[in-house]
């Protein structure tokens, strides 16, 4: 059937679905139909020209009797490519500085206690609340992301510009070798990453930052600025996952030579620019490499959190850095990266079969429903569905990230405040409001009292591009 007679088809049909929102049936009108599928009128055609399992974003709103408040907010990672020591490592799933200024004007943050981030990722709610002025606790459990935040740190107190200079130049000065990538660098597919002369200075580069004393802030300023150019240097792209570009990179040693000595002199510039603020000792950020599931904080607690969890989507965070992961020697096998994705809030990156647990931890009738959609809509498709342990994985991303809430709540200062960016997704051809779900437990279960939702961007489902979905800031103040 051609598409043009696929859309004529799909027009002369009312959608209908039963959903544990309302009692009865609900038919959507025409005019419903493109504003919940932005004028892409086939999906679900597995199940026929119905939508048997999809219910429009906004039924979930008003039921809730929640409105979305415009607001344009730098809820992603591009501004930081501007900004001194945030530019240090491009981390694609973090946000912008900016966007951690404009939350602590919006929220009013304490300048007496300190502002929280359980996912911290590369450090930038710690890092900027430190250059603003605040006390920070930040929390994570990747070391490849918790080591480039503590660097960034340290090395703003403690790096020695001379002496990074002069190790510098003795590691572009050593002649290279020939070292055997397979006996360094266990990935299967490391000769398909870097072409070979990228590859032998990136070997020889590595094994000469290993050689340094690696308590020194030195060797860890070094290592990241090597760590921060694999990828760049590679044939691949991070875009926002892991990939290949469709037209090969040239590369070479002498760019890769010009990509790591020139982020070392970024990073020199950073440190002697903040090191003439004469920073206050006292604003240093203390940084947990822990799970955020059960950290204590070291007993501290918080009036201002400001934090942004994984998605419940196709991302595989542990994947998408395991070439920083495995050439910083921070995983050093299959298992290890395997048991970090299991240890991580589950999404695609959990490992298949992993997941037996079927229950929610906590009572949400309206989650239930979506999750039960799911196990329906994968069941009725022809084709096996790409992860056909869907529902169990989103069950757990739920309870994960409510364990995760619950801990962080216990950390949290009477009349504190809770931040959280978070986008909805759409599984299956089922749509779930994430954010609203999140918030939703936050006020039911964990003592929250919702202050407002402000909807930052616009963004597309990567299963159909034309649906479009939000990621929104939910703001919700403790009781």
């Amino acid at each position: 059937m051609s598409p043009s007679k696929e859309n004529d088809l799909d027009k002369t049909h009312k959608i209908t679905y039963q959903t544990t929102l309302d009692s009865e049936t609900t038919e959507i009108p025409d005019v419903m139909i493109d504003e919940v599928l932005r004028g892409n009128l086939r999906i679900a055609k597995f199940a026929g020209s119905k939508f048997p399992y999809l219910i429009p974003p906004t039924q979930y709103t008003e039921k809730l009797g929640w409105s979305l408040e415009p607001h344009s907010l730098q809820t992603n990672f591009v501004g930081n490519v501007n900004e001194p020591v945030h530019r240090w490592l491009g981390y694609v799933q973090g946000f912008s500085a900016s966007f951690v200024r404009e939350m602590h004007s919006i929220l009013k943050s304490s300048i007496d206690s300190y502002v929280m981030d359980p996912f911290m990722g590369s450090g930038t709610v710690p890092l900027e609340s430190m250059f603003q002025g605040y006390k920070s606790i930040g929390v994570e459990i990747n070391p490849f992301l918790h080591f480039a935040a503590k660097t960034k740190i340290d090395a703003l107190y403690h790096g020695n510009p001379d002496e990074i200079k002069k190790v510098e130049k003795r590691l572009l000065s050593d002649p290279l070798e020939s070292i055997d990538a397979k006996n360094e660098i266990f990935l299967r597919r490391t000769l398909d990453h870097f072409d070979p002369q990228s590859l032998k200075f990136l070997l020889n580069i590595k094994e000469n930052i290993e050689r340094l004393d690696s308590d020194s802030i030195t060797y860890r300023i070094l290592k990241l600025a090597f760590l921060s150019i694999l990828v760049d240097a590679s044939q691949m792209t991070r875009a926002p996952c892991m990939g290949y570009p469709k037209k090969k990179k040239a590369v070479g040693e002498e760019r890769t030579r010009n990509l790591f000595r020139q982020r070392i002199e970024m990073m020199i510039e950073d440190i002697v620019r903040f090191r003439k603020d004469d920073l206050p000792k006292k604003y240093a950020p203390k940084l947990f490499f822990d799970d955020a599931k059960t950290c204590n904080f070291n007993g501290l607690l918080a009036s201002t959190v400001i934090t942004s969890p994984p998605y419940v989507n196709g991302m595989d965070y542990v994947n998408n850095y395991k070439i920083e992961l495995v050439w910083g020697d921070f995983a050093k096998s299959y298992p290890e990266l395997k048991k970090l994705k299991n240890a991580m809030v589950a999404c695609d990156n959990i490992s298949r079969n992993s997941v037996k647990e079927k229950l929610l931890k906590y009572n949400d009738k309206m989650l239930e429903d979506i999750i039960d959609r799911i196990e329906k809509s994968i069941a009725e498709r022809p084709v096996e569905y790409r992860r056909p342990d869907q529902p169990l994985i989103v069950t757990k991303y739920f309870n994960d990230l409510y364990e995760i809430l619950e801990n962080t709540t216990n950390h949290i200062e009477s009349n504190g405040q809770l931040a959280l960016v978070v986008g909805d997704s759409l599984i299956a051809d089922v749509y779930v409001p994430t954010d609203l779900l999140l918030a939703n437990a936050c006020v039911n279960h964990l003592g929250f009292d919702l202050v407002r939702i402000l909807k930052s961007r616009d963004r597309r489902s990567g299963q159909r591009t034309t649906f479009k979905l939000r990621e929104t800031v939910a703001i919700l103040r403790k009781q």
